[in-house]
């Protein structure tokens, strides 16, 4: 777990500063210790060397007396804890000879035997008992000899051992001091540390709060304060160009996806539009080639009617001629024999002639009515529902129906077209008289109340006429062949089947229209036709 700087920075700083106080009080200590040591052996040295000379001066005295001496001259010092005296008797040998206890301090045994020699305690030594210090007795030189003739002579040693209770006392004064001193140092330098850290932490945790709100919201745009350190300072201004150059990157890349974005669009709208046009062209394509279909139909078509026009006209034309000389020899023989009125059978004879040879007229001319010509006839300016009007009156006139069919005749024409439109108005009665024979020959055999409806609509710029009765329909197998040469439902009695096939190549091949049927059984008879139209100026 990561720890706090500013906990970091208080510990640390309190740790060097109690360690730095402690290594300065110890020094101190020691230094007095040392010092405290030096003076206590000073003085015990300086007290031995006054007892070595003040017992030098009483060698000329009893042993007995030197107790007393000592008494007097040692108990006002209150130092000295044991004084011993140590001589040389006659043979060279050192003995014990008088020694001085304090009151209360227990004697102590020998000590020059037990140090091992004189040499040992010449410097004072630091004792847990004390001080203990020895040093040699000298003996005075005769008062008549002078002191460069004759050197002194050592008579013996004196041991000595002086309190040092002062030092117990000053390294406990030392220990107190010290303790102390490192609790005053260490409370200094937390406060000292805790100031400091607050002025070294604050910048860095404004540096910290400005990362963390960069993180949380994103906006790269946020910069770093000026920090009045220099290290604080440098992260600051590396941090901020961290941000600066992201900011930047983002930027770029915004910039990119956007014109990336754009592109795409651009490309998509590119492969829409040419999408679309290459559907466009596809199907102006499609169209251009199923008019180029219905145009070579159309041709085809054009060039077989064109070449049984010319077969059908060459044909009546040549039939026509015998069939007119039959018919006028029918004539005359019939004008021959009504002269004769006895000869009944030969007059039945010239009448059956005479039929057959008419109905073979009309036969021929039903055939002409293929080869009729009407691209000559011009367009004209026509109301077209009066036209309408006026070729189903023509044509009601001339029906066995006009009775049943006065009333049940309906022919709605839309609005736009109350204006006059240009019309061949011959092509429209045929087409329209050729319609109504059909729904008269055909539909109404078995319908007691028959009905015809006629509708025009202007139908995407083109005319549009549907014709419909409620006859009895047309088989599905007519149906399919209803444009063909004589195909008719009543074969053998006295129809042709060429009336639809002359509507149809009326409206497809003279106005360019198109025409289809559509009927089901017991449902009635439906024909729509649609060619193009001009309003009249």
């Amino acid at each position: 777990m990561l720890g706090s700087l500013r906990k970091g920075l208080l510990l640390t700083t309190a740790g060097i500063s109690a360690l730095v106080c402690f290594a300065c009080v110890s020094l101190f200590a020691w230094y007095s210790y040392q010092y405290q040591v030096k003076q206590l052996s000073a003085r015990s040295a300086e007290l031995g060397d006054l007892l070595s000379i003040h017992v030098s001066q009483l060698m000329s005295q009893q042993p007995h007396e030197w107790a007393d001496a000592f008494e007097r001259v040692l108990r006002p010092n209150s130092h000295l804890l044991n004084v011993h005296v140590y001589l040389y008797n006659s043979q060279d040998e050192l003995e014990f000879r008088s020694s001085y206890n304090r009151a209360g301090i227990a004697p102590i045994t020998t000590r020059i035997q037990s140090e091992g020699g004189s040499a040992v305690l010449r410097a004072p030594q630091i004792r847990p008992q004390g001080i203990d210090y020895i040093v040699p007795i000298m003996a005075p030189p005769p008062a008549q000899q002078t002191l460069r003739a004759v050197q002194p002579t050592q008579r013996g040693y004196l041991f000595t051992r002086t309190d040092h209770s002062g030092l117990a006392e000053a390294r406990q004064t030392f220990a107190v001091l010290a303790l102390l001193a490192v609790s005053l140092a260490v409370l200094m330098a937390l406060l000292m540390a805790s100031l400091l850290s607050g002025l070294f932490t604050r910048p860095l945790n404004q540096l910290i709060h400005t990362s963390a709100e960069v993180a949380r919201t994103r906006d790269y745009s946020i910069r770093a304060k000026r920090a009045p350190f220099y290290e604080i300072d440098v992260l600051s201004h590396n941090l901020n160009t961290v941000l600066k150059r992201i900011q930047q990157s983002i930027q770029e890349r915004d910039k990119a996806q956007a014109a990336s974005a754009a592109l795409n669009r651009e490309l998509e709208q590119q492969v829409t539009e040419r999408t679309s046009a290459l559907r466009q062209a596809n199907h102006e394509l499609l169209e251009t080639l199923e008019q180029l279909h219905q145009h070579q139909g159309h041709q085809v078509e054009a060039q077989k009617l064109s070449s049984l026009s010319e077969l059908v006209a060459g044909i009546s034309h040549e039939i026509n001629t015998p069939l007119g000389l039959a018919v006028t020899a029918a004539s005359m023989l019939e004008e021959q024999i009504k002269a004769a009125p006895e000869q009944s059978l030969q007059h039945e004879q010239v009448d059956i002639l005479q039929r057959n040879l008419t109905r073979a007229v009309e036969l021929m001319n039903d055939f002409k009515k293929i080869a009729i010509d009407h691209a000559s006839e011009h367009a004209s300016a026509v109301d077209f529902n009066q036209m309408l009007e006026d070729i189903m009156t023509s044509a009601r006139a001339v029906s066995e129906y006009r009775g049943k069919l006065a009333d049940n005749v309906t022919v709605s024409i839309e609005s736009e077209l109350r204006q006059p439109i240009m019309a061949k108005v011959g092509i429209w009665q045929q087409i329209i008289t050729s319609l109504y024979d059909n729904s008269l020959t055909h539909a109404f055999s078995h319908t007691s109340d028959p009905a015809i409806t006629v509708s025009v609509h202007v139908v995407d710029q083109r005319l549009r006429i549907c014709w419909h009765d409620n006859g009895c329909g047309v088989p599905a197998d007519i149906l399919r062949r209803i444009f063909d040469p004589f195909v008719t439902t009543k074969r053998g009695q006295g129809n042709s089947g060429l009336g639809m096939h002359v509507v149809y190549n009326l409206v497809t091949h003279t106005l360019g229209g198109s025409i289809r049927c559509r009927s089901e059984a017991e449902q009635g008879f439906e024909v729509t036709i649609e060619c193009a139209f001009d309003y009249a100026n």
